[in-house]
């Protein structure tokens, strides 16, 4: 993943691939650096044994990347000889065509979020944005009671449910690209089928056919529904036998698609 993002208050500030925000229940304002929100613990429980729950709060995935997003929540209580408790986010992917999970990073993640002293119930939620489209999400958090020197006295670790993020964005596939002759050489006939074999619909884009390395005016096809075709037919001078002929879907990337691998295909004359 490329670039980094960060968070402060209760805004979201982006600055790369991915966006994080925290909302913790604590019982001052002291630590607010998530969302300004350290609120109030719950009760006072019995310290006999600790409990530690996690949970998968919001899954949702979309076409643009503000769109696929997860909040993850923890929550533990006080154990004997504990002063405070802390808990991380650990935030791990599996991404498309990749076996193996991936950690994804961000300021954020991977802090350790420290209650104040003296309390029954300390709980953590973080929110996690720009999420990559056709990944499976899952967080592992990580709780620890701490004595008044700070020292670690008890610890574990769980892991959350999956967050499955379909990659809902279009695809632009240029099919085919036909030649037709007329009896005017300058004003030959170039059909092209550019068809959206994605999820999603797409916006506006353009279609550039290349003849023996030379460009031919734009068109521009206001939006394409999953799995519509579109026909363009183009004039322009006769291309040269066996010189490639080129047609190129969304070249100047103005669409968030797939992948780009198909957006361009090339035959020879």
């Amino acid at each position: 993943m490329s670039g980094i993002v960060a968070f402060r208050g209760w805004g979201l500030i982006r600055s790369g691939a991915l966006v994080v925000a925290g909302l913790g229940l604590a019982a001052s304002s002291a630590h607010a650096t998530a969302r300004g929100d350290y609120g109030s613990y719950y009760g006072n429980p019995s310290p006999r044994a600790a409990r530690v729950t996690d949970a998968l709060d919001t899954c949702h995935s979309g076409t643009t990347a503000a769109d696929r997003y997860a909040t993850f929540s923890g929550q533990m209580t006080t154990v004997p000889h504990a002063d405070s408790m802390a808990m991380r986010f650990t935030l791990m992917a599996r991404l498309p065509g990749d076996p193996v999970p991936k950690h994804l990073s961000a300021p954020g993640l991977d802090v350790w979020q420290r209650s104040v002293s003296h309390v029954g119930i300390f709980r953590y939620r973080q929110e996690v944005s720009n999420l990559p489209a056709g990944s499976s999400v899952r967080a592992w958090v990580a709780y620890r009671w701490l004595d008044p020197n700070g020292k670690v006295i008890r610890h574990v670790n769980r892991r959350s449910s999956v967050c499955q993020v379909p990659d809902l964005r279009p695809n632009l596939v240029v099919e085919t690209i036909t030649h037709t002759l007329s009896a005017n050489p300058r004003s030959d006939t170039y059909t092209v089928d550019v068809r959206n074999v994605g999820v999603g619909a797409a916006s506006s884009f353009n279609v550039l056919v290349t003849v023996d390395g030379n460009s031919l005016p734009t068109q521009t096809v206001d939006s394409l529904a999953p799995e519509q075709l579109r026909i363009l037919t183009f004039t322009g001078p006769r291309c040269t036998p066996g010189q490639p002929l080129s047609a190129t879907a969304d070249p100047d990337n103005r669409v968030d698609e797939t992948t780009k691998a198909d957006n361009v295909k090339t035959v020879a004359c």
